[in-house]
C-alpha cells in the first residue's frame, strides 16, 4: 500500500522524522517506606528526574543506551556510591542520592547490577567509570 516499516515507524510518501526509539520513564516515583522499581528492558530508555520531586527508586536492567537525565540541581548536589542495594550479596549496584533537608526532599536512585562488586565509587567520574559509559547528566 505504498509504505514500508522500519521498527514501527511507518515510512510512506509523506515527509516525516525518524524517531529516535527510545523511551522515556520518570523517576519521580516511590516514597522512603515503599521502593518503586522501573526497567530499561524496553531499549533505549532515558530516565528523567526531577530534583524538586521525591525519588525513592530502582532501576534494573540498566544497559548501554541508557541514560539518566537530572534537572533541577546540579551535579555537586548528589552523592555517589556503591553498594548492595538489592541484598543479593554483592556490592555491583550504583546508589545516587540528593537531599534537600531545607525542602525536606530526598532523592535515592539506586541502579541495580550496574557496576563490579570489586569497584568503590564516591564520586559522578568514578560512577561513570564503573558503569562504563557517560550515563548521567544535569541540567
Amino acid at each position: 500500500n505504498g509504505m514500508f516499516k522500519i521498527g514501527t515507524q511507518e515510512i510512506t510518501s509523506t515527509s516525516a522524522t525518524l524517531s529516535g526509539g527510545s523511551v522515556t520513564v520518570s523517576l519521580d516515583v516511590g516514597t522512603s517506606a515503599q521502593l518503586a522499581s522501573v526497567t530499561g528492558a524496553a531499549g533505549k530508555t532515558i530516565f528523567t528526574d526531577d530534583a524538586a520531586k521525591g525519588s525513592y527508586v530502582r532501576i534494573t536492567q540498566f544497559e548501554t543506551d541508557d541514560q539518566l537525565k537530572i534537572t533541577g540541581a546540579k551535579e555537586s548536589d548528589y552523592s555517589f556510591a556503591s553498594g548492595d542495594l538489592d541484598n543479593d550479596g554483592s556490592a555491583d549496584d550504583l546508589w545516587i542520592v540528593y537531599n534537600n533537608t531545607a525542602l525536606g526532599i530526598e532523592n535515592d536512585i539506586g541502579i541495580l547490577n550496574a557496576i563490579s562488586p570489586s569497584v568503590f565509587v564516591f564520586d559522578k567520574a568514578t560512577a561513570i567509570s564503573a558503569v562504563g559509559f557517560s550515563f548521567i547528566s544535569f541540567g
